[in-house]
Formats: structure tokens, C-alpha cells, sequence
């Protein structure tokens, strides 16, 4: 592979109580056969109350191509591309969450939203540059910005769920045609019932939207939703089987993937496994 040494330098200071924290650093970055690059970066966090937190970021991301993306032997259907630049670009984000120990029988409430924007000068996708073929090329200058929520909660000790959504628009500068490798839209949910340290059925659903593969808007992945389940029990904890004598815990568990059996490829547009256990 490359050698790609660093030095990086991160500092912090807390004022008003720690109520407002103020972060700033540094990262000098270099790989072989690319010149050195110094990435920078600045946040604030503010907590004016134990429920509620605001905090916003900026910085600089670098990344040269990696060794396969530069030298992946042609195998037909995958190849490298030896004249690939690295990535660099500007990440922006802010956002905010309230934090709730309780409210009524629900417990450990968590709100977040955040946006996000990142102005790119240059990435690294992969794509099909023609029917059979996948290779990593440069993007040149893109904009991506969205949105993401999430949210958590506890109800009693038995249940708990959790769900996030982002919305992305990723779009090239030059043209405005859409940016590849990139989902406009992701969802994710989990609900795990049970007492987590005993038993617990967790059951989960992932929604990924459209997902464009090929240079000029010509070939997508269509968006999918998977579902997933799992069970699990530590048997060290059913006295009657006697198991607490030798161990402390034991667990087993049972799980599903792709329960509804829906045709999914990745980013490369490599057929990916349907159902399975």
C-alpha cells in the first residue's frame, strides 16, 4: 500500500462553567507520490442547560486515492484508475439535541437535527463506465448538503427505539447533474423489546433510496427497504438450568437478515445476498 504518515495537533477550551466549548485543530497529512496537505478544523458546543446541546463544525477533508483505487488489476469487471486525484473538500455541519433523563413512563429521550454541507473540489467514486466495468474516477467540484434527524426513547426497561433520516441533495457544479454512489434519502428504525441484560427481540428496518451508478445520469439502483430481526436469551440466568455455576453468561441468539428477501446491490452494483439466517 501507501505510506501516508501524519502529525496532528487538537486543542480544547471550556468556559461559563463548561457550558461552551470551543475545539480548534490541525492534521498535516502527506502519502507517498502526493504533496503534503494541512487539514484544519473548528467547532463550538453549547449546553446552556443539561436538556438541551447545540453545536456546529468546520473543516478540511483530504484523501488520496488508496492502492487498489490506483492499481486494482483489470479483472473485467473492476479495474483501477492510476490517474486518479485526491479528494478534498469542506465539510459544514450544525445541529442540536434535547436530552430528557424522563418524562413520564418514558426514559433516556433523545431529539437531534442537524444540517449539513459539504463543497467539494474533488472525490473518488466508483462506477460503471461501460456495461460490464466498474472503476473509481474523480467527481470535479460537487455540492452536497441535507438533513438529518434522529430520535430515542426507553419505555419502562422492556422497549426501546431508535430512528434516523437524512435527506442529501449531491449534485456536480458544473452541469448540476446528480452526484454518484450517493442515496437521496436513508431511514433506519429499531425497536428491541425485552429486558437487555436476560432476553431481548430486536427487530430492524433499513430504507435506502435511489442510488445513481454510472456517469451522466443513466443507470440507478432503485431505492429498497430490508428488514432484519434478531432474538437472543443468556441462558446463565435460568436457574434451572444450572448454567450460573460455570459461567456467567451464555448467550444465545437467533437472527434474520433480508426477511422480506428483496433484491439489494451495493454501490458497486454487486448483487448482495437475499434472505438469510
Amino acid at each position: 500500500g501507501l505510506n501516508s504518515p501524519f502529525v496532528a495537533l487538537r486543542e480544547s477550551l471550556k468556559a461559563f462553567s463548561e457550558r461552551i466549548q470551543f475545539s480548534a485543530g490541525v492534521r498535516l497529512d502527506w502519502t507517498d507520490g502526493f504533496d503534503a496537505e494541512v487539514l484544519p478544523t473548528a467547532g463550538i458546543v453549547l449546553q446552556p442547560y443539561p436538556w438541551i446541546r447545540a453545536r456546529a463544525n468546520v473543516g478540511r477533508a483530504y484523501r488520496a486515492p488508496n492502492f487498489d483505487e490506483l492499481f486494482h488489476p483489470d479483472e473485467g469487471f473492476i479495474r483501477g484508475n492510476p490517474d486518479l486525484d485526491p479528494e478534498d473538500a469542506w465539510n459544514f455541519d450544525a445541529g442540536g439535541e434535547l436530552i430528557f433523563a424522563r418524562i413520564g413512563p418514558f426514559s433516556n429521550l433523545r431529539i437531534g437535527a442537524s444540517w449539513f454541507r459539504r463543497e467539494i473540489d474533488e472525490s473518488i467514486v466508483f462506477v460503471l463506465i461501460n456495461a460490464e466495468t466498474i472503476q473509481p474516477i474523480n467527481t470535479g467540484s460537487a455540492t452536497t448538503d441535507g438533513y438529518e434527524i434522529t430520535a430515542s426513547v426507553d419505555f419502562t426497561r422492556y422497549a426501546r427505539l431508535a430512528f434516523n433520516y437524512t435527506d442529501t441533495d449531491s449534485r456536480r457544479d458544473k452541469n448540476g447533474s446528480r452526484f454518484p454512489g450517493q442515496p437521496d434519502r436513508e431511514a433506519f428504525g429499531k425497536l428491541r423489546l425485552g429486558p437487555e441484560d436476560f432476553w431481548k427481540l430486536v427487530v430492524e428496518v433499513q430504507y435506502v433510496g435511489e442510488i445513481l451508478v454510472s456517469e451522466g445520469d443513466t443507470l440507478s439502483l432503485p431505492d429498497r427497504t430490508v428488514w432484519n430481526s434478531s432474538a437472543s436469551i443468556d441462558l446463565a440466568q435460568i436457574r434451572r438450568l444450572g448454567l450460573d455455576r460455570f459461567t456467567g453468561e451464555l448467550w444465545v441468539f437467533v437472527e434474520g437478515n433480508n426477511l422480506s428477501d428483496v433484491a439489494v446491490r451495493d454501490v458497486f452494483s454487486f448483487p448482495q445476498p437475499g434472505r438469510r439466517f
